[in-house]
């Protein structure tokens, strides 16, 4: 049986739709507003999860759900090639491309960059890999309605990707994005040594507090990567902190510790169901305040890029969006989150 990706879009307030989540065809649907397009982890491969994954990106946007079409992806199988090339053709051609050409003519360059920016993306775990598809294929339409290199580059920029558990580090340069990755999830465990030391020769600008600073400058560099990376995961296991990084057009948040059940501490960094926010917008009633604070981070991301969609939309000319800004708001979010946890360094937290 040949199997294809369907989307599911989530209602909004008084739309009677079971479940709250509605299949939509592609060859038919036009959004009407800035979209958010969740792509899921190896799991989504059926409604039920690929609902799941919208309903928690929906809790992180509050009140931003009535001005934007929030669509999530059933991959219906396991990714594996062609399959996932072959769907992200499918996604570009009638997702994408409508925002860059008119029947097949390019649009005036403003108006493209305009359209593009409203196209927020979350995505989990292999959910990148998809995501890398996209952008490649994107790239090669832009060819081919003669856009220049510069601007193949910048339309593709107003692309915002949050990213929760990306596999092996990845980053996809040419779009905008903040990627969260967990140093207790063993799927990082190659490439992590060198992110640490990375981390540790940029403490003038990482957001933390004087006295995390301090801690982390006795670790002794002068070890190989795989030594530096064992000290700042004890380091971590021990303080609970976020640190955030901001390199070009991407913001790396590092944490340890972000998910626990009820009555003890228990590491699940990898699912995303720790990032849930409750109806007054509380953390999910497990999440440990490390969680917290990343899904803080996260929508922060989220609500900034449909806050500059909807900008977009009802100006003359064209914002970008400005990842610096969102860079300072997190960093703020993260140094309240590492203040806090100071108060904490003697309290064992395996009690």
């Amino acid at each position: 049986m040949n199997y294809k990706f369907t989307i599911g879009r989530r209602a909004r307030e008084g739309e009677n739709i079971p479940h709250n989540y509605q299949i939509i065809d592609l060859d038919t649907f036009q959004p009407s507003k800035p979209i958010v397009l969740v792509l899921g982890g190896n799991g989504s491969t059926d409604d039920r999860a690929s609902n799941g994954n919208a309903k928690i990106v929906e809790s992180m946007l509050g009140v931003f759900n009535q001005d934007i079409d929030l669509l999530s992806v059933n991959y219906n199988q396991a990714l594996t090639e062609p399959y996932i090339t072959l769907n992200c053709k499918e996604l570009v051609e009638k997702l994408f491309i409508p925002y860059i050409s008119n029947n097949g003519e390019r649009l005036n360059i403003d108006t493209a960059y305009k359209n593009m920016r409203n196209v927020t993306v979350f995505a989990h775990c292999i959910g990148v890999e998809p995501m890398k598809r996209i952008v490649a294929i994107l790239y090669n339409k832009l060819i081919e309605l003669n856009y220049t290199h510069t601007e193949r580059k910048q339309i593709i920029s107003q692309i915002v990707m949050i990213s929760y558990g990306s596999q092996h580090n990845d980053i996809i340069e040419e779009i905008k994005g903040i990627y969260c990755l967990s140093f207790s999830d063993e799927m990082f465990s190659d490439g992590s040594a060198q992110l640490s030391k990375q981390l540790l020769a940029k403490l003038d600008i990482v957001s933390m507090v004087k006295t995390d600073k301090e801690l982390l400058q006795q670790l002794d560099t002068t070890q190989s990567t795989e030594v530096i990376h064992e000290q700042l995961i004890d380091f971590l296991k021990l303080h609970r902190r976020v640190y955030n990084l901001n390199e070009n057009n991407n913001i790396r948040l590092f944490a340890y510790g972000l998910h626990q059940s009820e009555n003890h501490i228990w590491e699940m960094d990898h699912t995303i169901i720790g990032l849930e926010r409750d109806h007054d917008w509380t953390k999910y009633r497990y999440a440990s305040s490390t969680g917290d604070c990343v899904s803080k981070c996260l929508a922060c991301a989220l609500c900034n890029s449909v806050a500059n969609s909807l900008i977009n939309n009802r100006s003359e000319q064209f914002v970008d969006f400005d990842i610096k800004l969102l860079y300072n708001q997190i960093n703020t979010i993260c140094k309240h989150h590492n203040f806090e946890q100071t108060k904490l360094d003697n309290i064992d937290l395996e009690l």
